[in-house]
């Protein structure tokens, strides 16, 4: 379990697309502090507090498990990846423990620390939407 304060929150990380506007394949994959964004992100949601951390998967989904040590979260493969980030959201929300919060990042936004996550968790109210967004600068309130 991460950090206390936060149990009964999933987040789920939306890391299924292809990057082809990148032109390097999935961005799940691309290096960052000598590991790949997935883990490095999937690990700043944990420790920031929550509880369980689903990682949806799509595009060249068997490379990224063979390359990537996701062991101590729950990685699921969503088959319709390809009709638009809507369905990554829908997959990852319905893997989540039922009647838990939902906490939902994006694999490419590296800004994202485990202080911004503990914010975000010590702030949300159940039966409301506490929006935030990474930025170069740190995060900003939508």
């Amino acid at each position: 379990m991460g950090i206390s304060g936060a149990p009964g929150t999933t987040a789920v990380l939306l890391a299924a697309g292809a990057g082809t506007r990148l032109g390097r394949g999935p961005k799940a994959l691309l290096p960052f502090h000598g590991r790949t964004l997935v883990e490095v992100l999937a690990d700043v949601l944990f420790a920031g507090g929550c509880r369980e951390v689903v990682t949806v998967l799509g595009a060249e989904a068997a490379t990224v498990r063979a390359a990537t040590d996701l062991s101590r979260h729950r990685v699921i493969e969503n088959p319709d990846w390809g009709t638009g980030m809507g369905s990554s959201f829908r997959a990852g929300v319905a893997a989540a423990a039922p009647g838990d919060h939902v906490l939902i990042a994006l694999v490419d936004q590296p800004g994202l620390t485990t202080e911004t996550v503990a914010r975000l968790l010590a702030a949300h109210r159940p039966g409301r939407a506490t929006p935030e967004r990474a930025s170069s600068c740190g995060p900003t309130r939508t």
